[in-house]
């Protein structure tokens, strides 16, 4: 009796591995993903396989440095963004950021401000100076050559040198030397002495206002130096400028291009990790990249029309392969069919969505989507 059962159970056992197995082949004669199926034994005119609906020119992670705060979300999910203009959040150290690059631009201005009015002053000052010392050498050389002032002074001297000879004369004649005393003679050469020294005098005055220019003309221009090479030495300003700006720069979240919000993984008040702070995508055109089993990527190329299918999706929609990877690894994305085989090694392949199907396919960011390629 237990031998009978043993019999029968061993029967029923082969029937199933049996009637498994040729199941297995009616399915592997139409997955272009199982190896035994070859163009040698079935005449294929479609590549079925397994992809996902994406942006046609990825999604972008965006990420800051780790141990930072969030303080502001701007945008949300579905929001339009615009390259490096929009600010997708706000951090914590933003403001501090901000207001040490306005000191360094308000510490620079500063410095300038006062090198240009020291410059503006020594320029002044040389102008005046310069002016001052055209004044004094034309008086000196008046002095010097057949000017009225100089013929002034001239006449003065030999008026008080005939004046002198005359009270000389007169004290000589014994007529008139009772009425020339010898004070008269001596206040006389005093008043001759006296105008000398006036012409000398100018002769010297000339000279010191000549020498005083000279001396201010030379200061004038040592300060404007002094001004010019300041003005030229603030490369530590501009340095620390530059880095303030670049720090607070840095510091902004902006969107790294034109497009969408799509994902967002963090809060306001969340500290930063290594994770991004949130997906941004540009979704004007849309594909599917799709794992194609390697024995079929030579039936596979740009150009070929392609039906693209999910349970998710209300209706069938188009696409064409547009670029196919040379690299071969092994597949992440699982079969729907049950008898599949597993762990394949397979390739991507680009497919473009249709214009006409992209509002439709920008819904299902990420759908798992079934791609049958068109090889005929």
């Amino acid at each position: 009796m237990t031998s009978g059962r043993v019999i029968t159970t061993i029967i029923f056992i082969l029937l199933g591995v049996f009637g498994g197995f040729q199941l297995g082949k009616s399915f592997n004669s139409t997955d272009p993903q199982s190896p035994t199926s070859t163009q040698n034994e079935v005449n294929i005119t479609t590549v079925l396989a397994e992809g996902k609906i994406a942006p046609f020119e990825g999604i972008r992670m965006v990420m800051t440095a780790p141990g930072r705060k969030v303080s502001l979300l701007n945008v949300d999910i579905g929001a339009p963004i615009a390259a490096e203009k929009t600010e997708l959040c706000v951090m914590t150290d933003e403001p501090l950021l901000k207001m040490q690059w306005e000191l360094a631009v308000s510490r620079k201005q500063d410095v300038l401000s006062e090198i240009e009015q020291k410059l503006l002053n020594a320029r002044l000052n040389r102008n005046t100076a310069e002016t001052a010392l055209q004044q004094a050498e034309l008086s000196r050389r008046r002095l010097s050559t057949n000017t009225p002032e100089s013929s002034y002074v001239d006449k003065k001297i030999e008026l008080s040198k005939k004046k002198l000879e005359k009270i000389k004369r007169l004290s000589d004649s014994s007529t008139t030397a009772a009425f020339v005393s010898t004070q008269d003679i001596l206040d006389q050469e005093l008043e001759l002495e006296k105008v000398k020294s006036e012409k000398k005098g100018l002769k010297e005055a000339a000279d010191l206002a000549v020498n005083a220019a000279q001396k201010g003309l030379k200061l004038a221009d040592e300060l404007i130096a002094s001004a010019e090479k300041a003005k030229s030495n603030m490369q530590s300003l501009v340095l620390a400028e530059k880095i303030a700006k670049q720090q607070y720069e840095n510091a902004r979240v902006l969107a790294p291009i034109d497009g969408e919000v799509v994902k967002i993984h963090t809060h306001a008040g969340d500290a930063v990790t290594n994770m991004p702070l949130m997906e941004v995508a540009n979704l004007s055109k849309m594909c599917v990249e799709a794992e194609v089993y390697f024995a079929n990527l030579t039936d596979v190329k740009e150009g070929q029309r392609v039906i693209i299918s999910s349970p998710a999706l209300s209706e069938d929609i188009d696409g064409v392969v547009v670029s196919k990877s040379n690299y071969i690894g092994d597949g992440l994305l699982q079969s729907p069919n049950p008898l599949a085989m597993t762990d394949q090694e397979t390739a991507k392949v680009k497919i473009e969505i249709d214009t006409a199907f992209n509002n439709v396919a920008k819904r299902f960011l990420n759908l798992q989507v079934t791609v049958k390629i068109q090889i005929d």
